[in-house]
C-alpha cells in the first residue's frame, strides 16, 4: 500500500490492525471471505461500535469501504459490497459547542 498508494508506514500499519481486527471477527462468526455480504459488515460495526463515537465509526466505515474495493478489485468478494457501506452523517453543528 505504502508503494502504491504513497501511504505513510504508520498508516499501512494501522489499516492492517483494522482488516486483522474484521478478519478475525469475522472467523469467529464462521463466514468465509468471499460470502461476506452487507448483512456481516452492519453486524460488526455494530457490535464493534458500542464505544465509539461518530467519527470513529465514520473512519472505520470509509476503512471498510476501502478495503472492499480493493477485495473486490482482485476477486476475492463481491463487487456489491462497496456501495452499501455507508457511515453516519457527520454534521459540523453536532461538534460545536
Amino acid at each position: 500500500m505504502s508503494g502504491e498508494l504513497g501511504l505513510a508506514e504508520t498508516t499501512v500499519y494501522e489499516r492492517g490492525l483494522r482488516a486483522a481486527n474484521f478478519l478475525r471477527w469475522l472467523g469467529r462468526k464462521h463466514r468465509k471471505f468471499g460470502k461476506v455480504c452487507l448483512r456481516d459488515i452492519d453486524d460488526y460495526l455494530a457490535e464493534s461500535a458500542r464505544n465509539w463515537n461518530l467519527i470513529t465509526l465514520s473512519g472505520e466505515c470509509g476503512f471498510l469501504r476501502s478495503f472492499f474495493y480493493h477485495a473486490a478489485h482482485r476477486g476475492w468478494c463481491s463487487t456489491s459490497i462497496v456501495g452499501g457501506i455507508r457511515g453516519p452523517v457527520l454534521r459540523r453543528d453536532i461538534f460545536e459547542p
